[in-house]
């Protein structure tokens, strides 16, 4: 097999939109507690404390220590520049500020994502034929999840890139017999597990090439499959020492995320998550790719097809499910897409196969490339929290009392943390933190809240100062106020200053969230929501201000 290293023109062209998608709006402060900074503010936790180990064991640590070394970097170049005078100073800094920190996670992802494009593309080529690697860069570059993770600071697009290339490097292994290309597959399965536990089944399609990729002589292929087991662990053990050194911690997490998984409901069905996430369309082209290359080249087709299958069949059998768990399949389904658009281009439109190749791939692309378009459109709006906040620091004196929607942070107001809140989410470096300047009372605001999690403060009363309601009714919405608490204020004589609409309500049949990720952007229906964030209105009680 001749692998093309460089894309055609044409592949080029077809890159450029699925490019553009995942990097527009990188800029943008789009906020996430999780999604967006849990990494880069764990990493830079990593740096204070002078370690390396992951917050999550049971996630996979490469993801976290590559930000952890980059952020290194970061420290360096500020030491010598004089920004800052010690570590703790960068945490100071992403107190302050995350959204550098977090624009830093966002490249490595998105990196990853149109690395991802490219390697689909050439995939394509070299498998099927330039056509089919163009329509695979389309249809990858339109799919809807693998968009959305793009711009998540999280594991599920470097994982699905990793997986990806180890899987074409096994295909490889196998058409040229190469030991160099065998070993490569096994260093990027021991890398993608690195980057996510769950993407174990990698291992499959490696076993396959370790074992057709050379002499079947029982000695040979059992040498062949100790070379890329070792190869891979070594790889893994690089990677991810901490999770090593912690294994029976980690192994009772993956455990505990295993009975999560499959023994608490919650969430959509896989069903709904594919049409949604991948779209019908496209699956079904990946069908007819998927069948014709079985056809013509079954030994590739077994490597490539083996780890989105093996991937799957927990999917199917879980009963919680996050929509980004598709991202990591994605790219294989993309690859046999875009050899099934050729294959229907040259049965349909013998004559004009090309252009009906190309034809079929844009019309699949294209309503999932829509809703793509309208996510990042949304994403770059201002999110109610950020808007919330910016009208509490211009309208409200410092000091005066706020009460909050809600102890964890998902739905409150963007605000500079006071002291109180510091102490609650840096234990161990919020005196450092205080002594730097932040939490100072005339630059924040002493706050009480109307619940913990899901649990309403039930001898909560309205006193003086300001209240925020933050309210929706999907994402998060066992954390809702309750309607007595509004009823509550307005006896009180509390009167509504400000609102921040992110939806319409009553909700659109059509709107569709995935409210596991606490994300307040939806996977469908985006005409009916006006911006991030929850519904936020901010109440002034009687003697305030």
């Amino acid at each position: 097999m001749r692998v093309r290293v460089r894309l055609s023109t044409a592949s080029l062209i077809a890159l450029v939109p699925g490019a553009a998608l995942r990097i527009y709006p990188i800029h943008r402060p789009y906020l996430g507690l999780e999604l967006q900074e849990m990494f880069p503010k764990n990493a830079i936790l990593a740096l204070v404390h002078g370690d390396w180990r992951p917050f999550g064991l049971h996630q996979g640590s490469a993801l976290l220590d590559l930000l952890r070394a980059l952020v290194t970097v970061w420290y360096a170049a500020g030491r010598l520049l004089g920004a800052y005078h010690d570590r703790l100073d960068v945490l100071a800094a992403f107190v302050r500020s995350p959204l550098p920190f977090v624009i830093l996670g966002r490249v490595v992802v998105c990196s990853a994502s149109i690395a991802s494009l490219w390697l689909v593309g050439i995939a394509g080529a070299s498998l099927f034929g330039e056509l089919s690697g163009t329509a695979a860069i389309l249809s990858l570059g339109a799919i809807f999840i693998h968009v959305r993770e793009s711009h998540h600071v999280w594991l599920d697009v470097p994982a699905a890139t990793a997986a990806f290339a180890a899987a074409f490097a096994a295909v490889r292994a196998v058409e040229d017999r190469s030991s160099r290309s065998l070993a490569l597959a096994a260093a990027l399965a021991g890398l993608a597990i690195a980057v996510k536990h769950s993407t174990f089944p990698i291992a499959l399609p490696i076993v396959i090439a370790a074992v057709l990729a050379g002499d079947m002589e029982p000695v040979r292929v059992a040498r062949r499959l100790a070379f890329v087991g070792v190869l891979a662990s070594l790889t893994y053990a690089v990677l991810s020492p901490a999770v090593l050194i912690h294994a029976r911690e980690t192994i009772e997490l993956l455990r505990a995320q295993s009975r999560i998984m499959f023994q608490v409901s919650g969430g959509m069905s896989l069903r709904v998550l594919v049409g949604a996430g991948i779209g019908w369309a496209t699956l079904l082209l990946a069908l007819v790719g998927l069948i014709a290359s079985a056809r013509q080249a079954p030994r590739q087709t077994a490597i490539l097809a083996s780890f989105p299958v093996a991937y799957t069949v927990p999917l199917i059998l879980a009963s919680l499910l996050y929509a980004r768990y598709l991202a990591v399949v994605a790219p294989f389904v993309a690859l046999f897409a875009g050899h099934g658009a050729t294959v229907a281009g040259r049965l349909l439109l013998r004559r004009w196969s090309a252009g009906g190749a190309m034809a079929i791939a844009l019309l699949v692309a294209a309503e999932p490339a829509m809703r793509s378009a309208q996510y990042d459109r949304l994403l770059a709006r201002d999110d109610t929290r950020s808007l919330a906040g910016r009208w509490i620091s211009r309208h409200i004196p410092f000091g005066t009392p706020l009460t909050l929607p809600n102890v964890v942070p998902y739905a409150n107001p963007i605000l500079p943390p006071n002291a109180d809140q510091l102490r609650l989410r840096y234990p161990r470096e919020a005196a450092a933190l205080i002594v730097r300047g932040l939490g100072e009372p005339g630059e924040t605001f002493p706050a009480r809240y109307l619940g913990f999690f899901d649990k309403p403060t039930e001898d909560w009363q309205p006193r003086t100062g300001f209240v925020v309601l933050a309210r929706h009714p999907v994402v998060l919405r066992r954390m809702n106020p309750p309607y007595p608490l509004v009823h509550r204020l307005r006896a009180a004589g509390a009167r509504c200053v400000a609102t921040f609409r992110a939806i319409r309500q009553p909700l659109a049949s059509n709107v569709l969230y995935d409210e596991l990720d606490a994300d307040y952007l939806p996977l469908r229906g985006f005409g009916d929501v006006l911006r991030p964030g929850p519904n936020i209105t901010i109440w002034q009680l009687p003697g305030s201000g």
